[in-house]
């Protein structure tokens, strides 16, 4: 069994994204929440793929459906809308995961020094802000002070550990299905279904 780690250790794993450029910041957290993304997609994919076949894929097979240029679940805006569609995510966890994905495409276009704090970022921020889990999060942040991250960089960090929680609390659901469904013998009707 994995130990689970206390807020303080989680909040550790992620401050080092605070010595990050603003830029950088939101790059890695959503490049980070996207590997999450796939693997609550890869998981969900084996529990239908086992329903119906007694076998699970393999792991080629569902890398390909995540890794793959022209797969339906290639990128972070394809991966967030098909988990709202299949209701892996809720509303809220969709519009956050887009707030960020919009942040993140405003530091990938721009063509100056990025900084999370201007103007126009603002809404943004306020939409990952409108989220119970991330605004939970912050609030048991340390409090702001030397050495700790900006107020807007602190919202990023708390999506990252937010949805973290989020995505492995999933994945352990994810898994004790998958882990059910291999100790039962696949019912003819399953198998040629």
């Amino acid at each position: 069994m994995r130990k689970r780690h206390s807020i303080e250790q989680r909040q550790t794993d992620f401050m080092w994204l605070a010595n990050e450029s603003d830029a950088g910041c939101i790059s890695l957290t959503c490049s980070h929440l996207d590997v999450g993304l796939s693997g609550l997609h890869k998981r969900l994919i084996a529990i239908n793929i086992l329903s119906k076949t007694g076998k699970l894929p393999s792991k080629g097979f569902l890398n390909h459906l995540t890794d793959s240029d022209n797969s339906a679940l290639y990128g972070f805006a394809r991966k967030i809308r098909l988990a709202y569609c299949y209701g892996i995510i809720s509303e809220a966890d969709y519009n956050s995961l887009n707030a960020l994905r919009d942040i993140r495409n405003e530091a990938s276009h721009c063509t100056f020094q990025f900084h999370l704090s201007d103007r126009g970022l603002k809404p943004f921020l306020e939409r990952v802000l409108n989220h119970k889990a991330i605004l939970k999060t912050r609030e048991t942040m340390p409090a702001l002070g030397a050495g700790w991250p900006s107020k807007e960089k602190s919202i990023v960090i708390a999506a990252a550990m937010a949805f973290t929680n989020l995505f492995t609390a999933m994945n352990r659901k994810f898994d004790a299905r998958i882990n059910k469904g291999l100790k039962k013998k696949p019912s003819l009707s399953r198998v040629t279904a």
